[in-house]
């Protein structure tokens, strides 16, 4: 069971990498307001895969907990034996922590450093995976460079886009009567990414072709799981890519509203097992997913999602019926 907050899914999607920004020759430091910081993933370095977070509550079970004293811990199976156990307090308990303003996408977000240790803990993987030979290694560039582990400040503005967010997805009040877009933690751009079993099962269904026609020239396309698209919400049944038509879906009596495809990236190519990159499956989405006009590069697999208004503490279960209240066109971007 999952817990709805204002940003998504409690939880979810709340830390993330950052390295320093390089600073321009004619400046001696960065002025106030501007980043510091760029957020780091398996884009850039894709043994990230290989780390395994898990929140722990008190008593050391994983899960929400009324305590205190929950805890992000952090493992490899690059770093045997190792394991990093975080502190999450929460804000009005937190220890002083550095604060930085770091870029997400096109965003400044204000985020909070996580400790030493849990940077110690990235510095080895860094080290450890450059001497394994079943990864992609590291770029020289972060060989050595200071990653730090952050979580989003409490008191960071960040939103999602209002181009693609849904009118009773926004937040109305007296100070904002036509609607405020909801605020979002530190994801691409919107708190939820839906995908369908159906949709893989026919992607998959292609690989599978794919790799029987081209076995002589060696190819290795094999299946892939659900964890390359990295989905928070996934729904078994229904037909292939259908979800490009859904515009309200309800889920245990909670509303969601459809924002658009998501386009996929380099990262969709990342054995989220080794941290290995292959070229499946952009080379076969690129053949009947290249779908958005204005976008001819871009390939798109499941949809960015967000609650009905007002659905914070609500509550969805494994298992539970997916209904479409509304279909309607696609949208791409």
């Amino acid at each position: 069971m999952v817990t709805l907050d204002a940003k998504g899914f409690c939880d979810d999607r709340r830390f993330m990498l950052i390295a320093p920004r390089v600073l321009p020759i004619w400046k001696t430091e960065w002025a106030a307001g501007q980043a510091s910081h760029r957020f780091v993933s398996q884009r850039q370095l894709p043994i990230l895969a290989t780390v395994v977070a898990e929140l722990r509550n008190s008593s050391g079970d994983e899960g929400d907990d009324d305590g205190d004293t929950r805890t992000l811990q952090l493992s490899s199976h690059l770093l045997p034996g190792v394991t990093v156990r975080v502190p999450i307090l929460p804000p009005n308990k937190q220890p002083q922590s550095k604060d930085y303003l770091a870029t997400l996408w096109d965003d400044v977000v204000r985020c909070q450093d996580m400790g030493d240790e849990a940077a110690h803990f990235f510095r080895q993987l860094l080290q450890q995976s450059s001497q394994q030979n079943d990864t992609d290694g590291v770029p020289d560039e972060y060989r050595n460079m200071d990653l730090r582990l952050v979580r989003q400040a409490p008191s960071d503005p960040r939103v999602t886009d209002g181009k693609f967010t849904p009118a009773a997805a926004q937040i109305k009040s007296m100070v904002f009567f036509r609607g405020q877009n909801p605020p979002v933690a530190l994801t691409d751009g919107f708190p939820l990414l839906i995908a369908t079993e159906a949709s893989l099962a026919e992607l998959n269904r292609r690989l599978t072709a794919k790799k029987q026609t081209d076995k002589s020239n060696g190819n290795t396309t094999t299946t892939i799981p659900m964890n390359r698209f990295r989905p928070n919400i996934a729904v078994a049944g229904g037909q292939a890519f259908e979800e490009d038509h859904w515009k309200i879906i309800s889920i245990d009596g909670v509303l969601f509203h459809i924002c658009k495809a998501c386009p996929r990236c380099k990262q969709s190519c990342t054995d989220q097992t080794h941290g290995r990159v292959e070229s499946e499956p952009l080379q076969t989405l690129r053949e009947f997913r290249a779908l958005s006009p204005d976008h001819p590069d871009d390939v798109f697999f499941a949809q960015n999602v967000i609650a009905n208004a007002g659905m914070q503490g609500r509550t969805l279960s494994k298992g539970a019926v997916v209904k479409v209240v509304e279909w309607g066109e696609p949208v791409w971007g």
